[in-house]
Protein backbone atom coordinates (compact mmCIF):
# COMPACT_ATOMS: atom_id res chain seq x y z
CA UNK A 1 0.00 0.00 0.00
CA UNK A 2 1.45 3.20 -0.80
CA UNK A 3 0.62 6.40 0.79
CA UNK A 4 0.75 10.08 -0.50
CA UNK A 5 0.73 12.82 1.80
CA UNK A 6 -0.06 16.23 0.71
CA UNK A 7 -1.24 19.93 2.28
CA UNK A 8 -4.11 21.87 0.75
CA UNK A 9 -2.25 25.01 2.37
CA UNK A 10 -4.73 25.24 5.24
CA UNK A 11 -2.75 23.75 7.62
CA UNK A 12 -4.92 20.59 7.08
CA UNK A 13 -2.32 17.39 6.33
CA UNK A 14 -4.38 14.55 4.06
CA UNK A 15 -3.27 10.95 2.83
CA UNK A 16 -4.41 9.26 -0.31
CA UNK A 17 -3.82 5.87 -0.59
CA UNK A 18 -2.90 4.34 -4.11
CA UNK A 19 -5.93 2.59 -5.35
CA UNK A 20 -8.34 4.16 -3.45
CA UNK A 21 -10.40 6.95 -5.85
CA UNK A 22 -13.57 6.09 -4.34
CA UNK A 23 -15.81 6.96 -1.03
CA UNK A 24 -16.94 3.24 -1.37
CA UNK A 25 -13.18 2.17 -1.74
CA UNK A 26 -12.50 4.56 1.32
CA UNK A 27 -14.70 2.92 3.58
CA UNK A 28 -12.92 0.37 4.13
CA UNK A 29 -10.58 2.30 6.06
CA UNK A 30 -13.10 4.17 8.46
CA UNK A 31 -12.18 3.55 12.10
CA UNK A 32 -8.63 2.76 10.95
CA UNK A 33 -5.56 4.03 12.11
CA UNK A 34 -3.23 4.49 9.52
CA UNK A 35 0.83 5.07 10.39
CA UNK A 36 3.30 7.00 8.55
CA UNK A 37 7.12 7.48 8.79
CA UNK A 38 7.32 11.14 10.62
CA UNK A 39 9.73 12.11 7.41
CA UNK A 40 6.76 11.94 4.69
CA UNK A 41 4.96 14.84 6.88
CA UNK A 42 5.35 18.33 4.75
CA UNK A 43 8.03 20.61 5.89
CA UNK A 44 5.83 23.13 8.33
CA UNK A 45 6.83 26.73 8.16
CA UNK A 46 8.33 29.23 10.79
CA UNK A 47 6.48 28.75 14.46
CA UNK A 48 4.68 25.86 13.09
CA UNK A 49 5.22 21.90 15.11
CA UNK A 50 3.64 19.06 14.73
CA UNK A 51 2.38 17.90 18.16
CA UNK A 52 4.84 15.15 18.55
CA UNK A 53 7.41 17.60 18.48
CA UNK A 54 5.85 18.98 21.80
CA UNK A 55 4.80 16.19 23.78
CA UNK A 56 7.79 15.82 26.39
CA UNK A 57 8.90 18.95 25.92
CA UNK A 58 10.15 20.82 29.43
CA UNK A 59 7.87 23.77 30.13
CA UNK A 60 9.59 26.87 31.57
CA UNK A 61 7.68 30.61 31.86
CA UNK A 62 9.17 33.90 30.76
CA UNK A 63 10.73 33.87 34.32
CA UNK A 64 12.41 30.89 34.31
CA UNK A 65 10.71 28.96 36.17
CA UNK A 66 9.83 25.44 34.89
CA UNK A 67 6.25 24.54 34.91
CA UNK A 68 6.66 20.53 33.84
CA UNK A 69 6.43 18.59 30.89
CA UNK A 70 3.94 18.55 27.85
CA UNK A 71 1.64 15.20 28.58
CA UNK A 72 -0.29 15.45 25.92
CA UNK A 73 -1.75 17.95 23.75
CA UNK A 74 -5.85 18.15 22.85
CA UNK A 75 -8.17 20.31 20.35
CA UNK A 76 -11.18 21.66 21.66
CA UNK A 77 -12.65 23.85 19.01
CA UNK A 78 -11.39 27.47 20.01
CA UNK A 79 -7.28 26.46 20.06
CA UNK A 80 -4.89 23.64 20.54
CA UNK A 81 -4.32 23.10 24.27
CA UNK A 82 -1.15 21.70 26.04
CA UNK A 83 -1.61 20.11 29.37
CA UNK A 84 1.55 20.61 31.18
CA UNK A 85 2.53 17.69 34.41
CA UNK A 86 3.42 19.73 36.84
CA UNK A 87 4.97 16.79 39.01
CA UNK A 88 2.72 17.74 42.01
CA UNK A 89 -0.36 16.12 41.08
CA UNK A 90 -1.71 18.64 38.84
CA UNK A 91 -2.37 19.79 35.39
CA UNK A 92 -1.52 22.67 34.07
CA UNK A 93 -3.12 23.75 30.75
CA UNK A 94 -2.02 26.68 28.20
CA UNK A 95 -3.54 27.41 24.98
CA UNK A 96 -0.82 27.74 22.14
CA UNK A 97 -2.02 30.87 21.11
CA UNK A 98 0.43 33.26 20.24
CA UNK A 99 -0.63 35.55 23.27
CA UNK A 100 0.90 32.11 25.79
CA UNK A 101 2.78 30.14 23.36
CA UNK A 102 6.21 32.55 23.15
CA UNK A 103 8.56 29.79 20.96
CA UNK A 104 10.00 26.50 21.05
CA UNK A 105 13.20 25.37 21.52
CA UNK A 106 13.41 21.90 19.56
CA UNK A 107 16.93 21.80 20.16
CA UNK A 108 16.42 21.97 23.35
CA UNK A 109 12.67 20.18 23.91
CA UNK A 110 11.93 23.33 25.44
CA UNK A 111 8.80 25.64 25.23
CA UNK A 112 8.29 29.34 26.39
CA UNK A 113 4.98 29.99 27.59
CA UNK A 114 3.62 33.58 29.23
CA UNK A 115 2.49 31.87 32.00
CA UNK A 116 2.39 32.88 35.72
CA UNK A 117 2.95 29.89 38.58
CA UNK A 118 0.18 28.97 40.92
CA UNK A 119 1.51 29.56 44.50
CA UNK A 120 -1.16 28.01 45.72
Amino acid sequence: MNLKIFTDGSGKIFGQISGIDSIEAAREFTNKEIFIHKDMLPELGEKEYYWDDLIGATVNNLEGHKLGIVAKIENHGASDLIFIDNKKGQEIIVPIENEFFQKFEKDNNLIIVDWDIDEN
